[in-house]
């Protein structure tokens, strides 16, 4: 997955319908939101100012010299505080593809709405299971492997504009989208959202902020800019430099809590479960 500012994440997954509108007898119509079509690229970089020395790329076109990270003063009781800016998040990421689960919380906003984001991930075999809600609707979405569930209540799928025989047909059902459903290859790419290595990975201008506790943990503080937005990256002090949460000044956030604790994805029972396969017409799983 390219990498994304929290705003532009924030965007493309809010941008993605969690359910589909179903209309006339039994047909399902793909729905997204009127957000415009600039969210769905990568955010834009920040023009380069002042009298920088420009070097020459390798095809003759001059590219922008690089700027180097702010100057840094750390209290030397801090821990870690040998450490620049830049090396805490390259620890950060060494610990990140170490860990093997995490529970993660994600508030993402656009506009006036927050879509929230609450997964219990097993990163070793790429599976997840939790909950989206966004305008109002609450979906159960799980992966595992090659295969995708949503499961809705009655209520959930009435709201999206399902007739009520339909929605009673797929109230508390897993719906299952194989890999060669359309869409099935993006919502696999929250993973990539869900995952702290999302906390370290393509920031500029990184610099230490004062170490702070959160939620009773110490950690270490780090400013940066991702694109055009300025984020908060917090590392865990006492727990070899762990992301435990990343946020930007627009309110969207990511907490990874629980990690390394037990997580389970089943694979829902055969009774529970209707095929999207078998319904006429399109549901679009969320994604990024």
């Amino acid at each position: 997955m390219p990498r994304r500012s929290l705003r532009v994440v924030s965007a493309t997954v809010a941008g993605v319908a969690l359910a589909a509108t179903l209309a006339g007898c039994g047909q399902l119509e793909s729905r997204r939101h009127a957000f415009p079509d600039a969210v769905y690229g990568p955010a834009p970089t920040p023009a380069v100012t002042g009298s920088a020395p420009e070097a020459s790329g390798p095809n003759g076109p001059p590219t922008a010299a690089p700027t180097a990270s702010p100057a840094e003063t750390v209290d030397p009781s801090e821990p870690y505080a040998d450490l620049t800016a830049r090396q805490l998040l390259d620890r950060a990421a060494t610990a990140s593809k170490a860990l093997t689960t995490v529970h993660t919380i994600a508030s993402l906003r656009d506009g006036s709405e927050t879509m929230r984001i609450d997964v219990a991930v097993d990163l070793a075999k790429k599976a997840f299971t939790g909950t989206i809600t966004a305008n109002g609707r609450t979906v159960e979405v799980r992966l595992r492997g090659s295969d995708a569930w949503l499961r809705g209540t009655k209520a959930y799928w009435k709201d999206a504009g399902a007739p009520d025989d339909v929605a009673s047909r797929l109230a508390d059902k897993y719906v299952h989208f194989p890999e060669t459903h359309d869409g099935h290859e993006k919502f696999a790419d929250l993973l990539g959202v869900v995952d702290p290595a999302f906390a370290t990975a393509d920031f500029t201008r990184p610099r230490r902020l004062p170490a702070r506790d959160h939620r009773g943990e110490p950690v270490i503080a780090v400013e940066a800019r991702s694109g055009a937005d300025e984020l908060t990256v917090l590392l865990a002090a006492d727990r070899g430099l762990v992301p435990v949460r990343v946020g930007d000044d627009a309110g969207n956030s990511l907490e990874y809590r629980d990690q390394d604790e037990p997580v389970t994805v089943a694979r829902p029972a055969a009774s529970q479960v209707v095929s999207a396969e078998e319904l006429t017409g399109d549901i679009e799983l969320p994604g990024v």
